[in-house]
């Protein structure tokens, strides 16, 4: 896990771009954390050496605050625990954790689809901290209780423990917006403020499953114009798309 005391980010997990995680850190939420946290590191480092070439992963200087700020507000969340839904993929512990490194093994394998190709060539960590964020907006959202399920081929009740929406999940802006917002509100420094092409594949990363009457024109266009809008979209799909 990074060292937040520290002034510099030690890198320890071996990830590569053209390779998808191991699917042994699935099995284990320390592993899993330190995964998240050094890729958002590395996605962040890379994404601000586009806007000043000096930034590198061993000259952390100018944008480290921003990465452990960023950090810190997750471990103080419950994006490391909470689900990411109440009964459908991934509703368990972990399960948006699960999902989001899952989403990111998918987008790799996409690395090789012909028409991705501008993405992973000028724009891949962008496309990786979009995967990252595409999900904020289910933090704080869930919480657990014991429900009455009742036992197969037999009368008797158990009790199972499940998801449900808080009391007090108001005031969403929708799926994708509420994620875009997060973001935009967390990731506001120089260095870390979002692009275009990222708020847009943050935003439509479900495609049409999100959208309004008056959205259909704007998805349209960005489906069309923008390659990290549907690299995302389909990694997103894969990832919870069982055969």
């Amino acid at each position: 896990m990074i060292d937040l005391s520290k002034d510099y980010i030690t890198f320890t997990q071996d990830i590569r771009e053209d390779q998808p995680l191991s699917i042994k850190v699935f099995g284990n939420l320390e592993s899993m954390v330190d995964c998240y946290e050094e890729l958002i590191a590395k996605a962040i480092i890379h994404r601000a050496s586009l806007r000043d070439p000096s930034i590198s992963e061993d000259n952390q200087e100018r944008v480290i605050l921003h990465i452990k700020r960023i950090i810190c507000w997750l471990r103080n969340g419950d994006f490391y625990t909470a689900p990411a839904s109440t009964k459908y993929h991934n509703a368990c512990n972990a399960g948006l954790l699960i999902h989001t490194l899952e989403v990111y093994n998918q987008l790799v394998g996409l690395r090789s689809v012909p028409k991705f190709q501008d993405v992973v060539n000028k724009y891949w960590w962008s496309a990786v901290f979009a995967v990252l964020v595409h999900d904020w907006c289910k933090i704080g959202r869930y919480e657990s209780y014991m429900k009455w399920v009742r036992a197969d081929d037999k009368d008797d009740w158990d009790q199972k423990p499940a998801y449900r929406y808080r009391d007090d999940n108001i005031g969403r802006f929708g799926h994708g917006t509420q994620s875009l917002i997060m973001a935009m509100q967390l990731c506001n420094s120089r260095y870390t403020s979002l692009t275009f092409e990222e708020m847009a594949a943050i935003r439509w990363h479900m495609d049409a499953w999100d959208i309004g009457h008056y959205d259909e024109v704007d998805l349209a266009k960005c489906n069309a114009t923008i390659p990290m809008v549907r690299m995302i979209q389909f990694a997103d799909q894969l990832s919870i798309t069982e055969y």
